[in-house]
């Protein structure tokens, strides 16, 4: 995993993956706001691809933000 989660784009709170795997079947990934009161959260779910590429995927979606 080469790039650094954001803080959370509604509250400022700090972000964390979550990972876990359906065996022979997906690997998934979520990353999520652990404050407790915003929730905020991006999830990839894919069955054809490693869990570093999901990884990758649920952090890009993360980190993105709208432009100004």
């Amino acid at each position: 995993m080469s790039e650094k989660l954001k803080p959370c784009p509604f509250c400022g709170g700090k972000a964390r993956i979550h990972r876990w795997s359906i065996p022979n079947e997906e690997n998934c990934a979520q990353v999520r706001c652990e404050s407790i009161t915003c929730g905020a959260c991006a999830c990839e779910v894919s069955e054809c691809m490693t869990q570093n590429e999901v990884d990758e995927i649920a952090i890009a979606a993360w980190n993105r933000r709208a432009e100004s």
